[in-house]
């Protein structure tokens, strides 16, 4: 009886183990990579004298989502200040920090500043990017 269910114990483990799991079966997972974010200058306004003892520097950008995905990140702003290029970063808890998939995110910045800070001529738009994190 103890040789029968010696038997019977080996074939079943040899056939668990002895089966191999075929991958051709498994599903291919698709990892698709993510289309950069757009973005469209709506409006950037500089005026060196508002009239008012100040100067005025506003802008409005558009952000495009083209992913079927929400996308978590930040965006940069390149300035040329009287020929001193800089960037300004924002963080992914800032102004556009999530946008939804297949969606649009716009974001504003205005400042107005006294003349007595410094004398700026004038302010122009370099670039604008949009650096993704995480989706």
């Amino acid at each position: 009886m103890n040789l029968i269910k010696l038997t019977v114990l080996t074939a079943c483990f040899c056939l668990i183990l002895g089966c191999s799991s075929d991958s051709n079966n498994e599903p291919d997972i698709q990892i698709e990579e993510l289309t950069h974010v757009a973005h469209e200058v709506l409006q950037f306004e500089f005026i060196p004298d508002t009239g008012n003892n100040t100067r005025l520097l506003r802008y409005q950008i558009k952000f495009s989502n083209p992913n079927n995905v929400a996308v978590n990140g930040y965006y940069r702003v390149t300035l040329n200040t009287d020929g001193l290029i800089a960037t300004t970063f924002t963080n992914v808890n800032g102004q556009c920090g999530n946008i939804a998939a297949n969606s649009d995110c716009i974001t504003t910045f205005e400042a107005e500043d006294s003349l007595e800070l410094a004398n700026v001529n004038s302010i122009t738009l370099v670039g604008v990017e949009y650096v993704i994190v995480s989706e």
